[in-house]
């Protein structure tokens, strides 16, 4: 019961921040919302500061089990951070009122009063920068900083959310996060992925052959002619 009314409150607590703004926002708000007495609220949070948190803390857990079942399993780097996207465009795409939230209070001064916040952010890197370096141990990709590579994907990942919320009064572009759930994986295979030499003979399928580390090797956008319009 009492998770219950937890939940409750941090489901209308959403509502609320999304319609008037955290700052705007008061418990006497979403305690109306919520159907419960502004002291029940009190009963389980200390302030709105904390709610807020709450919201974060449990979109977080949701993300960190997700990237903790994909860094179990044997997929390539392009493929971790495709399941990662797919799954959390998804959740956009289910409530973008709750990823308004995610985006636009974490950008706001009195997060640093809501540790969670913070951690939002450092937690989903590190885990980004695990897959990089577990990419980089196994020679999967060209050899790069990452934290960096880490901070690109996200900040790619937020800028595309939100693009898509950009419609405001509720609208989302649904197909352009479909599209980059797709496209940023692939992306990420032509920014740091090995260049390939051309046809491999020892593959039967005639799969293409990747640079080995050290390996002289012709620059990605030469090896693969359909970069060059990007490139032009």
């Amino acid at each position: 019961m009492k998770s219950d009314k937890r939940e409750i409150i941090r489901q209308s607590a959403i509502k609320i921040f999304y319609a008037e703004g955290f700052h705007q926002a008061t418990t006497d708000r979403i305690a109306a919302e919520a159907g419960v007495s502004v002291g029940t609220i009190y009963n389980y949070f200390r302030s709105k500061e904390d709610v807020l948190g709450y919201i974060f803390q449990v979109e977080l857990e949701k993300r960190v089990r997700y990237l903790e079942g994909l860094q179990k399993q044997d997929l390539s780097i392009a493929d971790k951070f495709g399941g990662f996207l797919a799954m959390h465009f998804a959740q956009v795409k289910e409530d973008p009122a709750l990823a308004s939230i995610l985006i636009r209070e974490r950008n706001l001064p009195h997060k640093r009063s809501v540790a969670v916040i913070e951690d939002f952010q450092a937690r989903i890197l590190e885990h980004f920068e695990g897959m990089f370096e577990e990419a980089l141990k196994k020679q999967e990709i060209r050899p790069c900083n990452p934290k960096l590579a880490a901070l690109l994907v996200f900040g790619a990942m937020e800028a595309v959310i939100s693009r898509a919320l950009g419609k405001g009064a509720g609208g989302l572009d649904r197909g352009f996060l479909e599209d980059a759930a797709r496209e940023i994986p692939m992306l990420l295979f032509r920014a740091f992925g090995l260049p390939d030499l051309g046809p491999d003979p020892d593959q039967p399928d005639g799969r293409d052959r990747q640079a080995q580390p050290g390996e002289e090797a012709q620059p990605v956008h030469q090896a693969r002619p359909e970069m060059d319009i990007l490139l032009d």
